[in-house]
């Protein structure tokens, strides 16, 4: 059976994303028919940076 997983993660500083990588990683080696993605939470919700546009710095960087 095929699955599809996405890891979400977001760039604040706290390794979220390499935690999401190495997810990935152990995933891949345990599962190599598995499809893992990694899904930035910020580019899904504002993928056209309007909160950065209006405040002048990225939500992660709260």
């Amino acid at each position: 059976m095929k699955y599809l997983v996405q890891l979400i993660y977001f760039n604040a500083g706290g390794g979220h994303r390499s935690a999401a990588l190495a997810l990935q990683e152990v995933i891949a080696q345990k599962h190599p028919d598995w499809s893992v993605t990694l899904v930035n939470l910020f580019e899904v919700i504002d993928s056209d940076r309007y909160y950065q546009k209006l405040t002048g710095f990225a939500p992660e960087h709260l």
